[in-house]
């Protein structure tokens, strides 16, 4: 009797291990994600087992990301460009329930000169508040930096820095997804509201090297 009580106590501390090492790669995946440099990719590929079943989940060695039908798409949400995945998997509370991944470069017709613009990220089956607040929790380094977007009419929040001096350095956020006004490249990290879920995004702009764009992007053929 007592062997079997310890069997079934060290079969639940397995488990129970097993379960927390699971959790907590989704929660190291979901906050690379929200630094929007690079390091994602890296962090999804330990993150595989979560994704098992997942067609449009794609391992290409140390990294991997999602196939989405189309990058190009004529609309930044929505479309060719989005997936939804089979089922919504949970990280600490957060159901993550699609993808999107769109290179909006040929917008650049409406901006004075040639720019990319990149978005991509997870729709999450929670509210922006909700988002927020668990970045604020999870990934403080970059939950503390978020601010109420100046162009913000539904609940958008976000994280702005401008490429300069060979580094990124923070500007006041408007993620209103208008082409920068110089070429510089910017990014974002936005929380923002589409439909009845929520983007979590990083978006791209500006006239970008491509080591940095590699940076960044490191899963994309260069």
């Amino acid at each position: 009797m007592k062997r079997g009580m310890l069997g079934s106590l060290l079969v639940i501390a397995c488990c129970s291990s097993a379960l927390q090492a699971a959790q907590d790669s989704g929660v190291r995946m979901l906050a690379a994600h929200a630094a929007c440099d690079g390091s994602l990719f890296k962090a999804l590929a330990a993150d595989a087992p979560r994704w098992q079943g997942e067609k449009s989940f794609a391992r290409r060695g140390p990294l991997a990301s999602f196939r989405v039908a189309n990058r190009t798409p004529p609309e930044a949400y929505g479309g060719p460009a989005t997936l939804d995945f089979k089922r919504a998997r949970r990280i600490d509370g957060l159901p993550l329930s699609g993808w999107f991944d769109a290179d909006l470069s040929a917008w650049s017709r409406f901006a004075r000169f040639e720019v990319q613009f990149l978005s991509w990220g997870f729709y999450i089956d929670a509210t922006p508040a909700d988002v927020r607040d668990w970045l604020r929790r999870a990934a403080p380094a970059v939950g503390r930096r978020l601010q109420r977007s100046s162009a913000d009419k539904e609940g958008v929040y976000c994280v702005q820095e401008r490429w300069q001096d060979e580094r990124w350095q923070a500007e006041a956020c408007s993620a209103d997804e208008d082409f920068p006004t110089e070429p510089r490249p910017v990014r974002w990290l936005v929380i923002r509201p589409a439909d009845t879920r929520t983007v979590l995004s990083c978006e791209l702009a500006g006239s970008l090297p491509a080591p940095l764009l590699h940076q960044l992007r490191p899963d994309l053929p260069h």
